[in-house]
């Protein structure tokens, strides 16, 4: 298995950033990685998730399963249709922190294929993480500051 993990301080509470995660329908409103994700917000529920692993690439649209989902952390799982080769874990969690929130992004990934899938991907997965950490705070910090 292997874990990356990013984070990010917002300038926010929890409340709020949760407010912003869990609203899928907004993302293509904010969001420059995660550019969609269709479906309900609630354990078992199957969601429809698109990236844009990068400007000028075509989307990727693949379906992910709901596994946990709580007032502070949501939990997918997806990966290749042999989730045996490759399948990813994908944390989103907030914590308060600082009079704000951290939040912690990162995904776990196990399987036969693990190895040389993350050779090729692993930076490309690192940067996307953190676009959609920038991207979150300037749309959370700018709600919370209209208020």
């Amino acid at each position: 298995m292997t874990l990356i993990e990013t984070e990010i301080l917002i300038a926010a509470p929890p409340t709020t950033v949760w407010a912003v995660l869990t609203d899928f329908a907004a993302y293509t409103d904010w969001n420059p990685y995660l550019v969609r994700i269709e479906g309900e917000a609630r354990v078992g529920a199957v969601l429809m998730v698109t990236q844009l692993p990068r400007p000028g690439m075509d989307t990727i649209t693949a379906p992910v399963d709901l596994a946990a989902i709580q007032g502070h952390e949501m939990l997918w799982i997806g990966g290749l249709p042999d989730r045996s080769r490759f399948c990813g874990h994908h944390v989103l969690r907030v914590e308060s922190a600082d009079g704000g929130s951290r939040f912690v992004h990162n995904e776990t990934f196990e399987g036969s294929d693990v190895d040389a899938m993350l050779a090729r991907y692993e930076p490309l997965i690192r940067t996307n993480f953190a676009i959609f950490n920038v991207a979150l705070k300037a749309r959370v910090e700018a709600l919370y500051l209209s208020q």
